[in-house]
């Protein structure tokens, strides 16, 4: 494992495997991507009806989220710790939390805004502001909610993020008939 690198990406989901995947097109860049668990091979992770075995045998560990911010490299960026909060300490702490702050009415976006104005936490290139040779590329960056599957907007974010970090120029527009009267 090489101990430097050209790009790190933080997170595995949708949009860090998609940025991950446009930026080691290129072989001569070293791309890290972390995931805070190992492989999900489990098949209960990928059933709603396994949550009930994941949480009761302690199959996986739910509490990773709360010590990525407690570590040294991060701790000077972290404030106080809203939810769970300090205070959740234990495994029945971190579930007690979920239960009462899970919901499915929404995705999470917006708390890391995209925009020029001063309010926003990104510029348009993603870039935060104040701190160099850092970007935000998830749903947190979407300015509100969207219509559609958030997923497949956190995807082209991801697209368009890797567009950027490359120099890559966009697309012209299209010519092309949409199919649509309007």
């Amino acid at each position: 494992m090489a101990e430097t690198y050209d790009f790190i990406i933080i997170g595995a989901g949708s949009a860090g495997c998609v940025l991950a995947n446009r930026l080691s097109e290129d072989r001569h860049a070293t791309v890290l991507l972390l995931e805070a668990d190992g492989r999900d091979r489990d098949p209960l992770i990928h059933i709603p009806i396994g949550i009930g075995k994941l949480w009761q045998e302690r199959l996986h560990d739910w509490g990773y989220h709360t010590e990525v911010t407690r570590q040294a490299p991060l701790a000077r960026f972290a404030g106080e710790e809203i939810f769970p909060g300090s205070g959740a300490a234990t495994e029945q702490d971190l579930k007690a939390s979920i239960r009462e702050g899970a919901g499915t009415f929404h995705h999470a976006c917006g708390t890391c805004r995209m925009g020029s104005d001063e309010g926003a936490v990104v510029d348009a290139q993603l870039r935060v502001r104040g701190i160099e040779r850092l970007r935000v590329i998830d749903a947190s960056v979407l300015p509100d909610i969207v219509g559609a599957n958030i997923n497949a907007c956190v995807i082209m974010v991801a697209e368009k993020a890797s567009d950027q970090t490359r120099g890559r120029q966009p697309l012209a527009a299209s010519a092309a008939p949409s199919g649509l009267p309007w």
